[in-house]
């Protein structure tokens, strides 16, 4: 018989959305620079979506509530 209890009564918190946003934006920020270390252009396309993604986090985190 084990003497530990097994439940938990603690809910587990999850990450905000907002944080969530400035995560993904940051991963297509290194996509993007990410030729630069070659001499090549950036990736403008991911920048386009990382700068959407810090947009809404940082304006309205509730539309990257799932």
């Amino acid at each position: 018989m084990a003497h530990e209890e097994l439940t938990r009564e603690q809910d587990i918190e999850g990450s905000s959305d907002r944080s969530f946003g400035l995560v993904i934006a940051a991963a297509f920020v290194v996509i993007a620079a990410f030729p630069l270390s070659r001499g090549a252009d950036p990736r403008w396309w991911a920048i386009a979506i990382a700068a959407l993604f810090a947009g809404i986090a940082t304006l309205r985190p509730v539309l990257l509530a799932g």
